[in-house]
């Protein structure tokens, strides 16, 4: 559609390679999350990478932000503050003219930094709009550096699970409900989530609910849900006390088996 239409998924990342490809210092540029999964629906958002020469990532935004802008308003734009965990340049674009969920993700990597997303177990099969470099193929996750990680984060999830529990308890008793349910999700249901993951599908353990629907077996997704779903301040006690019990459960059977790396 034209910039006076509504504007969708295949004409956003068109317009993009369009104004991307000939540019020689930015090398390639594909497409992650749901698509690289096969899974993308008309709810999933746009997950870009482009990679570039450390000294062109301005000149890419740039280009990104100008193609974007022909497609009509940009209702929306933020670009994280750097330096970013990865690393990387990346923002959130969202055209004025395309549904609200569907917002461009884009991470513009600089070509000197290792990290390319690229772990097919946990960021799957890149679509691959262009490749300069033949670099741009999914790779076998490093299995026993990724399960030390993980065993690390297990180390950290045990005591910090045991002391945090009170501070849930605490605002129960004092009938703050806001203060209460943001503590029991925090504290309670975020540390169970990842020992829950390790044990179903350790190689998105940090994943949170992300994917959870699709990684986990349906009784764990549909017992972790109820725990969830909390209807008012007097149902977090019960719920806190299940989570509690699962999590021990869950942290005794890594410790036995080991992470199934």
């Amino acid at each position: 559609m034209s910039a006076d239409g509504p504007v969708g998924r295949a004409e956003i990342i068109s317009a993009l390679r369009a104004a991307l490809e000939p540019l020689p210092q930015v090398l390639a540029m594909w497409e992650g999350g749901s698509a690289a999964f096969g899974r993308a629906d008309a709810w999933s958002d746009i997950d870009l990478y482009v990679l570039a020469e450390d000294e062109s990532v301005e000149a890419a935004l740039e280009a990104a932000d100008q193609a974007l802008a022909r497609l009509g308003p940009v209702a929306a734009r933020w670009r994280l503050p750097e330096p970013t965990w990865h690393g990387h340049a990346q923002v959130f674009c969202r055209p004025a003219a395309a549904p609200e969920h569907l917002v461009v993700d884009l991470v513009v990597l600089r070509r000197s930094v290792p990290e390319r997303f690229l772990d097919e177990e946990r960021h799957g099969v890149p679509v691959v709009y262009f490749d300069r470099t033949e670099e741009i193929v999914p790779r076998p996750l490093d299995r026993a550096a990724f399960a030390g990680e993980a065993a690390q984060r297990l180390e950290v999830l045990r005591p910090q699970f045991a002391l945090f529990q009170g501070f849930v308890r605490a605002e129960v008793a004092r009938g703050d409900a806001m203060a209460a349910l943001q503590a029991y999700r925090a504290y309670t249901l975020r540390p169970l989530l990842d020992a829950v993951r390790m044990r179903h599908c350790p190689e998105r353990y940090d994943y949170g609910p992300k994917y959870s629907r699709r990684d986990l077996p349906p009784e764990v997704t549909a017992r972790l849900e109820r725990l969830f779903y909390v209807p008012d301040l007097t149902g977090i006690p019960e719920r806190q006390a299940e989570a509690e019990a699962w999590f021990a459960e869950s942290v005794a059977a890594l410790e036995r088996d080991g992470i199934p790396l």
